[in-house]
Order: C-alpha cells, then sequence, then structure tokens
C-alpha cells in the first residue's frame, strides 16, 4: 500500500479539526438558543465559556497544523536539495577525468586569480577530498555528506598527536561547503583565503600520516 502524502494527512487533519470545531460550535449555539427555564441572571452568559474555550482548540489546532506544514515543506525542500547535490557530484565525477591533488590546486589557483571564489573553493574542497583518500584517512565517497566527513575525522584522528586547530580546519573547509550547496551564500575573497589558510595547515599533516 502506498504510503499516505504528509500534506494530504496534513491537509485532512486541518479539514477535520475545523469541521469538528464548527460542529461543536453550532451546538453551543443552539444550546444558548433554547428557551431558558432559569430566571438566574448568571446563566444567561454559561453558554460563553464553551465557545471560548472551542475557539482557543480551534485557533491552536490551526497553529499547530500551520507549523507541522511548514516543518514538513522545510524537510521536503532539504531532501530536493540533497538529491539535486549528490545528482550534481556523481554527474561531474563521471565526466569530468581523474585529477591529481595538483591539478585541483592548481585549478583553485588559476579561478582564484579570474576572482572565481566559488569555482575556486570547490576544486580547493576536491584537492582536499583526493588526499584524505590518498593519505588513507578517509576514502572518497560521493554519497559520504560534509558532516560524515566531520564526524569520521573526529573518531579517526587523535587530536592528543596533532596539534587542536587542525579539526577547526577541517571544520571550515566541510561548513564552508555545505552551506555553498545547500545555501545560496556568494563566497567572497575573505572567505575564500580563510579556506585556503585551514588548507595549507592541514595538508601537511595528510602528507605525513
Amino acid at each position: 500500500m502506498k504510503a499516505a502524502d504528509p500534506i494530504d494527512m496534513l491537509r485532512w487533519t486541518a479539514q477535520t479539526r475545523l469541521r469538528q470545531g464548527w460542529e461543536g460550535l453550532q451546538w453551543q449555539l443552539s444550546q444558548w438558543l433554547k428557551p431558558s427555564s432559569s430566571s438566574d441572571g448568571s446563566s444567561q452568559w454559561g453558554w460563553l465559556l464553551p465557545i471560548l474555550l472551542w475557539t482557543i482548540r480551534i485557533l491552536g489546532s490551526i497553529l499547530l497544523v500551520a507549523v507541522i506544514f511548514l516543518l514538513v515543506r522545510q524537510i521536503g525542500q532539504w531532501l530536493v536539495l540533497w538529491r539535486n547535490r549528490i545528482a550534481r557530484v556523481g554527474q561531474a565525477e563521471a565526466s569530468e577525468p581523474a585529477r591529481s591533488r595538483l591539478d585541483w590546486l592548481a585549478i583553485a589557483q588559476e579561478a582564484q586569480s579570474r576572482q572565481d571564489y566559488h569555482r575556486a573553493f570547490e576544486a580547493l574542497y576536491r584537492a582536499l577530498l583526493v588526499q584524505l583518500h590518498e593519505s588513507g584517512v578517509l576514502r572518497q565517497d560521493s554519497a559520504r555528506t560534509d558532516r560524515e566527513y566531520i564526524l569520521g575525522l573526529d573518531r579517526l584522528w587523535s587530536l592528543a598527536e596533532k596539534p587542536l586547530h587542525l579539526r577547526d580546519a577541517w571544520v571550515t573547509l566541510f561548513r564552508t561547503h555545505e552551506s555553498l550547496c545547500f545555501g545560496r551564500t556568494v563566497l567572497q575573497q575573505s572567505q575564500f583565503e580563510r579556506c585556503r589558510a585551514a588548507y595549507d595547515s592541514l595538508a601537511p599533516y595528510l602528507e605525513t600520516r
């Protein structure tokens, strides 16, 4: 059986809540309009409290459904972006010839000279992945996310034997790549230079591992 679409489920929940609230409100109004045999003046306002309670319930249900809907939509957008990223990486790897770390660094240098910092960083990032793979630290895998690279390095690299600033270096590189993939960030010169400094501080330890 095909799983229900989350959007359809949210729409059905909202419609059900609204219908139940409207029916409850109609019932309260019908009770209010009935002739009252009581002469107690306070009972004339007894109908107001249930209506207020039903109004609060309806507004709360609408707010809850709206929040869930926005969360589901945001998650859906992230999934689409992630699938697109995997597709782009796969297409790039299939269409581009295998390049060495030095090839990628040369591409980064050339792109930097043209002030194409997005392309320069992408080449620098690819150089890092190649070096991680060649040094035996982490196998290069297009399905691995940037956060998985960070977690992998945290597990495999003993910080007690290396300067503590090295973790800041790889976190800077992978988090920058993540923001470029999922956001609409335009990489500035200062950001690229910070990433290049992070790579330069990390690369010697990969070579001597």
